[in-house]
């Protein structure tokens, strides 16, 4: 939905994510876990401690100043890779299991590579 907005409302939404994602963050519970079942198999997408924590709020101060620095940027496709590489790096940090961590390892190199180009 975001990126269907003009270019000044996006961009401030793109902030408010960031600010919102440092929100949650701070929200989580040392030993917080999401299991849910995909094919069989349990996957553990959330795995909340205390050093997940500390790289997920480093993250998300990271993508808010980049956000910011970013604001006169056009590119609606630089934007996308932009929210897609700090989601997936997310999910690196607070992966709590190999395929969840593969997967979001993976989007994290595609969304890093439409941003180089």
């Amino acid at each position: 939905v975001l990126l269907l907005l003009p270019a000044t409302a996006r961009k401030a939404g793109a902030i408010g994510l960031a600010a919102l994602g440092f929100f949650a963050i701070s929200q989580l519970e040392d030993g917080e876990r999401l299991f849910p079942t995909l094919l069989g198999f349990k996957l553990t997408l959330l795995r909340v401690d205390a050093t997940s924590r500390a790289f997920g709020y480093i993250f998300t101060l990271c993508a808010f100043a980049a956000f910011i620095f970013s604001w006169h940027e056009k590119s609606r496709a630089e934007n996308t890779a932009a929210l897609v590489y700090i989601g997936s790096a997310l999910g690196v940090v607070f992966a709590g299991d190999m395929i969840t961590w593969y997967v979001c390892w993976e989007l994290m190199a595609i969304a890093s590579t439409f941003l180089v180009l």
